[in-house]
């Protein structure tokens, strides 16, 4: 993610943010101490999370205490924990515990939606567009930006997301993988784009033609970790 001027390694590099990641998931538990002081002598030096569920939002607080404001916490019931859910009763309460948790997360998300397969059943959509909806009004209340997950449901998201704006959204659109044309869309709709390592991947020509035609100010890097 971020890389030392060649010329000369002796200067002080240039501070980073990882603009989304998941330092919360328990596979980095063991060996975060190390991994976050690896990050910091390239300049690494603040992590913004996103969230998945109730769960990971009570690990991210035990990273705050940890680490203090190096940790940007986010609180958010991702498409992918929303798909997996069996009625839409489970979901209001989730809901109602992220209203809750709100006060203490710098942002709502990752919410959205997530048409792969695996998560395109009828009622999985369904509960998708539910808890989307939802978790607009909660971030619209708290005042608080969006970090947004979006997969083959570009043209739906912007469906949800244009009537809501009035010239102050605010937020990301976390790892984007998109045509140029998409790219325009949430731009003119007051987003962020945040890249990672799919814009390296030859498969990702659509994306690797857009970047060039980003505002740099409207462009966010992350690693998505891990």
């Amino acid at each position: 993610m971020s890389r030392l001027p060649q010329s000369d390694t002796s200067k002080k590099p240039v501070p980073w943010i990882d603009g989304h990641c998941h330092l919360a998931d328990p596979r980095l538990a063991d060996r975060l101490d190390p991994l976050l002081s690896q990050c910091r002598v390239l300049g690494i030096h603040t992590w913004v999370q996103g969230g998945y569920d109730p769960a990971d939002w009570n690990r991210q607080l035990a990273l705050v205490s940890r680490y203090g404001s190096a940790i940007v916490p986010v609180f958010g019931l991702h498409p992918w924990w929303v798909a997996r859910l069996s009625d839409e009763a489970s979901l209001r309460v989730a809901l109602t515990e992220l209203e809750a948790a709100l006060p203490r997360s710098r942002a709502v998300g990752e919410t959205g939606l997530d048409f792969l397969p695996r998560h395109g059943s009828e009622q999985s959509r369904r509960l998708q567009h539910v808890a989307f909806n939802a978790q607009l009004d909660l971030a619209n209340r708290f005042d608080k930006p969006l970090v947004l997950h979006v997969v083959r449901a570009h043209d739906e998201a912007i469906s949800v997301l244009a009537p809501r704006v009035s010239g102050t959204a605010r937020g990301l659109v976390h790892a984007f993988n998109a045509p140029r044309d998409v790219a325009r869309r949430y731009l003119d709709l007051g987003y962020h784009l945040s890249v990672g390592g799919a814009v390296t991947h030859d498969r990702n020509a659509s994306l690797r033609e857009a970047i060039p035609f980003l505002p740099l100010d409207r462009i966010i890097l992350e690693t998505d970790s891990p």
